[in-house]
């Protein structure tokens, strides 16, 4: 693990974005949406596309302009059909899987109360998955670690995780399949406008894992 990340860095709020591209972006449900508010911002938009309708870059799109975007292609599908922000909430970090449609999961933060608030968690995905978290409240944002902490201990009531981590489940998955670790990597990405380091943490460490795994598996195919 690289020894520069910082596991304790914590956000001073999750309602105070770091700048204006993550304030754009935070709460951009589509996946592809949010690369391409990205993209034009630095100006690395293809000029091809034209100009982006200003509606594009909204949180969340009518059904009629989802599913023009899916008529572009299946991916432009993914986090589109996540469920809509409760009041106040916001999304401060998403798993994405490189799947035919794009899925995504996002985990939010909202403040309730007022003479003592608190802010409450929940992780959701795009087909009204149950999930149960380590814990669904805290006084103040989460550190980096705490986020971690969050993200693997995601239970679902009906998908079956096959790993302990539900991060690693996905990579195990495509493992198991027989993709080579650059492929199993490249099928999952964790990514966070709060916690700009987040997506370096889990890179590094799911490819000790997929480096692992097969190792152990070569050394019993060998044993055999």
């Amino acid at each position: 693990m690289a020894s520069d990340i910082d596991l304790d860095f914590r956000p001073h709020s999750y309602w105070s974005p770091a700048g204006p591209l993550s304030a754009i972006v935070q709460n951009i449900k589509g996946q592809n949406r949010r690369q391409m508010a990205r993209d034009l911002i630095a100006g690395g938009m293809d000029q091809q596309l034209g100009e982006i309708e200003a509606d594009l870059l909204d949180d969340t799109l009518t059904p009629e302009q989802v599913a023009g975007m899916g008529r572009l292609h299946p991916s432009f599908m993914g986090g589109e059909y996540l469920p809509d922000y409760s009041t106040g909430e916001v999304e401060i970090a998403r798993v994405v899987l490189q799947s035919s449609t794009q899925d995504v999961f996002s985990l939010r933060a909202r403040r309730v109360g007022k003479k003592r608030p608190v802010i409450r968690y929940r992780f959701v995905d795009e087909y009204e998955e149950t999930f149960t978290l380590q814990r669904d409240r805290s006084s103040r944002p989460l550190s980096m670690g705490e986020v971690i902490a969050l993200i693997d201990s995601v239970e679902a009531a009906e998908m079956e995780l096959a790993y302990e981590g539900f991060v690693e489940t996905w990579v195990l998955q495509q493992l198991e399949q027989d993709d080579t670790v650059d492929d199993a990597l490249a099928f999952v990405s964790v990514e966070s406008e709060l916690y700009p380091q987040l997506q370096a943490y889990y890179e590094a460490r799911l490819r000790e894992f997929a480096e692992e795994w097969v190792a152990d598996n070569r050394e019993e195919e060998d044993e055999e």
